[in-house]
């Protein structure tokens, strides 16, 4: 089970906004396999928010999923991220957004 403490909110935001992109020069073996390794890490923290009762109703986690995401070519990874969204709290996912929003 994940323990949703301040490094792991932050490294949920990092990883959603470290996702190579096409324009970007190519990656490396070594470097495909990294970002393979943030991706995955990335997922499991989204399945994980999505299935644990406390992190559903709890605020920092919504806000820091909505801060993963970034407005950027995805290829489906933040589709999980919505999701995760999806399974919130109503009222939680409603206060981080205001919170969030400009």
């Amino acid at each position: 089970m994940i323990t949703w403490d301040f490094d792991t909110l932050a490294e949920l935001e990092r990883l959603g906004g470290s996702i190579h992109q096409d324009d970007d020069p190519p990656l490396d073996a070594e470097g495909d396999a990294n970002e393979q390794a943030r991706v995955a890490r990335y997922l499991e923290l989204l399945d994980a928010a999505g299935e644990d009762d406390a992190a559903r109703t709890d605020e920092t986690v919504a806000r820091a999923i909505l801060r993963s995401l970034h407005p950027i070519d995805d290829y489906g990874i933040y589709q999980a991220a919505y999701g995760a969204l999806e399974t919130l709290d109503p009222e939680t996912l409603v206060r981080a957004l205001a919170a969030e929003l400009p």
